[in-house]
């Protein structure tokens, strides 16, 4: 006799617990990147406060449909986040001067836990009669009967959508929350071990397909494609689908190593084709399914466009080292001159209002960059006492960690410095000065997650934009 089994309540609370947490994580993310709000303040307690508030309705709640669970958690943390954000928009005035900082610190903390611990409350309570059943006990003689065994092409198709959109969710999740949060973390992962990365997430996704099937007995691409695993008698779950999860990893995509697919696939087809079980499935309950033509259909277009938004995301880093590569003309508005600066430079406004100042950005380098020039009332004005006179203008953005030191800068005598953002988190400064009878000129670059020394091209970005002055 087969069976599928009931999820443990337990397991299938916390599952619901971790996936609305990585829902917050993204959503929270994507609003401070969106929207520009300052990390250091709104910080992440958000989140915390919501997990606080989830994990103790959580061990209480009653039996609730999985993904009812998932949304009322998810609602939770985003309801809180939106709340956060607008007292921090509400009171810009008091912002500046740690009110809103104050208040969300203390007593509005509390308001906020009470809220999304009552509001998940009612959320459980609302779908307290739709208990679990995702994963109900199966009659194997009544299955036989209604079901036949899952053909190639509906598995194929089903396994290609529940991988490309693990992968890329999981890929995502990565990008964004360490390009906000760690930088330097993503340039190293992104950069130097891509393909690493990659490989890293195949068995990471298999553990996620691993909980998914454990908790609700099927994926994204078996429902699409009408598949089901049937789990054996007396067997346990989650050991089962575990166990099975790396078996296909290993038989079936080749630890994610594209080149041999063809040959793994291929035999695994083979088998099926002759009525047999996939070399991974050997022994155990049959994986059926009353696949349609339709759902066939809408398997291979889920898979056209996951690999279509794949191809997308690649192209982007394609273009961005394309751009870094490749130079377009910059005129200099004061002198007139042109440089040639990589095309992965954009200009940007800066609210100087004087037109002395002019911002470029490049979101591939995770680097900003100004120009300024300052016209002044004497020839020969000592180079240092200038320089030190700019770090005290900068003072309450930019901290100098080094002593200024002489360099030449497309044959110009300079003067540079580094230092760390007082703003902005993860931020290195480079400040390059030179002064030229009564012109003087200086050059910022922002970097996040790495020295400006680190960032490609950038001695060549310095050296065209100083080129400008003569």
């Amino acid at each position: 006799m087969t069976a599928t089994s009931s999820p443990n309540p337990l397991l299938a609370n916390i599952a619901a617990l971790l996936l609305a947490t990585v829902i917050g994580l993204v959503g929270f993310s994507a609003v401070i990147h969106v929207q520009g709000l300052d990390v250091q303040k709104l910080q992440t307690l958000p989140l915390f406060r919501g997990l606080l508030a989830s994990a103790i309705i959580t061990i209480i709640a009653p039996p609730t449909r999985f993904w009812w669970r998932v949304c009322a958690l998810s609602a939770v943390y985003l309801i809180d986040l939106a709340l956060t954000a607008a007292l921090t928009a509400w009171l810009p005035i008091a912002s500046a001067n740690g009110f809103v900082s104050l208040m969300i610190e203390k007593r509005w903390q509390i308001a906020l836990f009470v809220s999304a611990t009552v509001g998940y409350s009612a959320l459980i309570r609302l779908g307290k009669n739709q208990p679990d059943s995702a994963v109900a006990p199966v009659d194997p003689v009544a299955m036989s009967a209604s079901a036949s065994p899952a053909g190639p092409w509906p598995r194929f198709w089903a396994r290609l959508v529940d991988f490309f959109l693990i992968q890329l969710g999981l890929s995502f999740a990565f990008g964004l929350l360490t390009s906000i949060y760690a930088p330097a973390l993503y340039l190293t992962v992104m950069g130097k071990f891509a393909s690493l990365f990659n490989l890293i997430l195949v068995p990471i996704a298999a553990v996620v397909l691993g909980c998914i099937m454990t908790v609700t007995g099927t994926t994204i691409g078996k429902a699409i494609v009408g598949v089901r695993v049937t789990l054996p008698d007396g067997e346990n779950g989650s050991d089962f689908f575990f166990r099975r999860e790396f078996r296909v990893l290993l038989a079936g995509l080749a630890l994610g190593l594209t080149i041999f697919w063809p040959f793994t696939f291929t035999r695994q087809y083979h088998r099926l084709k002759a009525g047999k079980p996939a070399s991974y499935d050997q022994g155990e309950a049959p994986v059926v399914g009353g696949s349609s033509r339709l759902r066939t259909v809408l398997g291979m277009l889920a898979v056209a466009v996951l690999i279509g938004i794949t191809a997308h995301l690649n192209s982007d880093i394609v273009r961005s080292g394309l751009e870094l590569e490749s130079v377009r003309p910059w005129k200099n508005p004061i002198t007139n001159r042109t440089a040639y600066i990589a095309r992965t430079w954009k200009e940007g406004e800066f609210p100087d209002g004087d037109g002395n100042v002019f911002y470029f950005n490049s979101d591939a380098l995770f680097a900003e960059a100004l120009l300024g020039y300052q016209r002044l009332d004497f020839d020969d004005v000592d180079r240092i006492s200038y320089a030190h006179a700019i770090a005290d203008a900068l003072a309450k953005e930019v901290v100098l960690t080094s002593l200024w030191a002489p360099v030449t800068v497309r044959g110009h005598a300079a003067l540079r410095a580094t230092g760390k953002s007082l703003t902005a988190a993860n931020a290195a400064v480079e400040i390059t000065i030179v002064i030229e009878s009564r012109n003087a000129w200086r050059t910022l670059v922002f970097t996040r997650g790495r020295q400006a020394d680190e960032v490609p091209n950038k001695e060549f970005f310095i050296n065209e934009l100083i080129g400008t002055i003569d």
